[in-house]
């Protein structure tokens, strides 16, 4: 929804005036993002933005108490269109954590479930494409003998695990704690966070925020059907994924609320 509200003039030497344009939730991306501008429609140009999203899965919260080998069946709904390296990631947390690693054939099998990921979400950029020669390979393998695709393991009582992978939108990473053989703290850490992280206490703006200020505008449409084409080309670059993307802190574990309802 795209809300405009009245113009606010600022300066010292010189006057600008700013009319604040919003836009939350920002549509065809994954998950909720509010995009919040002050723009200068006589400059044609954003003068500042806010990023906002309030979209709290609690992924680290609920999967306390599981047994860390569905550790990559949970994390990979995480989301829609990248659950593939989200499973990934947390395998190999899962391998740190159980003292293991994946047999060569099992790379192969993850190797090829990440070229079909990369190429469902960037298929113009699978143009070449080179799954093929993945294939290829894995078959060597196959007639070599080297067929085995996992590894004996034992849950431990206690261990620490950590998982890095490149996914579509950049560095993911997973981290797993096991006590008493359950996980007893859990979290990835996606790449949209980073590109999503609102400005600091210091005032320093985010990724997308540092992205869309100062950008100049080239629609030609004005503050009464302004649509926000150059904003949402330089949010949606980023390839925005949200389901993900909102951590929330407690300290030791402030109750905030309990609510309990009726489901129909």
């Amino acid at each position: 929804m795209t809300s405009i509200a009245q113009p606010e003039t600022i300066g010292h030497s010189g006057q600008r005036k700013l009319i604040d344009v919003n836009w939350d939730p920002v549509t065809r991306i994954v998950g909720n993002l509010g995009i919040y501008t002050k723009i200068d429609f006589e400059r044609k140009e954003v003068a500042e933005c806010y990023t906002t999203s309030s979209m709290f899965r609690g992924y680290s919260v609920f999967m306390k108490g599981k047994d860390p080998r569905d550790a990559h069946f949970i994390s990979s709904r995480i989301c829609g269109i990248c659950g593939d390296s989200h499973a990934t990631c947390a395998v190999y947390a899962q391998n740190m954590a159980f003292g293991i690693s994946t047999p060569r054939m099992g790379e192969w099998i993850l190797n090829l479930g990440e070229a079909a990921e990369y190429m469902f979400d960037h298929c113009l950029f699978q143009e070449n494409l080179v799954g093929a020669d993945f294939c290829e390979q894995a078959m060597a393998d196959v007639y070599a003998g080297r067929t085995q695709t996992w590894a004996d393991f034992k849950v431990p009582d206690e261990a620490l695990g950590c998982g890095f992978h490149e996914a579509t939108r950049g560095v993911l990473s997973h981290h797993l704690v096991i006590r008493d053989g359950l996980i007893a703290n859990y979290h990835p850490y996606p790449p949209t966070p980073w590109n999503a992280s609102p400005r600091d206490v210091y005032g320093t703006p985010g990724p997308y925020e540092d992205a869309v200020q100062n950008t100049p505008i080239f629609e030609e449409n004005g503050p009464d059907d302004f649509k926000g084409v150059d904003i949402m080309r330089a949010v949606r670059s980023f390839d925005p994924c949200l389901p993900c993307g909102v951590h929330m802190f407690l300290g030791h574990g402030k109750l905030l609320k309990t609510l309990s309802g009726i489901c129909y």
